[in-house]
């Protein structure tokens, strides 16, 4: 993994699925099983997650944007998505938008 993002350098890295909670984070390379995703950290990336509240290890998204990278950091970060219908989705992390100057990320986490 590590090896990837190195020789792809990307400015920006959404993941889906990361079955992640509030007690596990901050991630780092001493995080099991998590070490491959919290090295992001330490290769200059800033993370961004958005974990379940309904259910511990379930569901789950993140950004990953690099420091350095020519979006800069975003202006603003939104876990959850506006109206009634969206309220399950919210709960279990399944969106993550993250806004910037001239454009906007935005993970969601779609199963089947």
């Amino acid at each position: 993994f590590e090896a990837y993002v190195q020789a792809e350098d990307p400015d920006v890295i959404c993941l889906q699925e990361t079955k992640l909670d509030s007690t596990t984070l901050p991630l780092s390379k001493k995080s099991t099983p998590f070490k491959r995703v919290g090295i992001l950290e330490d290769m200059g990336y800033k993370a961004y997650y958005n974990c379940s509240s309904s259910k511990k290890g379930y569901a789950g998204t993140a950004v990953f944007v690099k420091i350095s990278g020519p979006l800069g950091l975003p202006i603003a970060v939104h876990k959850r998505v506006p109206g009634p219908s969206m309220e399950e989705a919210n709960a279990e992390g399944r969106t993550l938008a993250l806004e910037f100057a001239k454009l906007w990320i935005v993970n969601a986490y779609v199963p089947n």
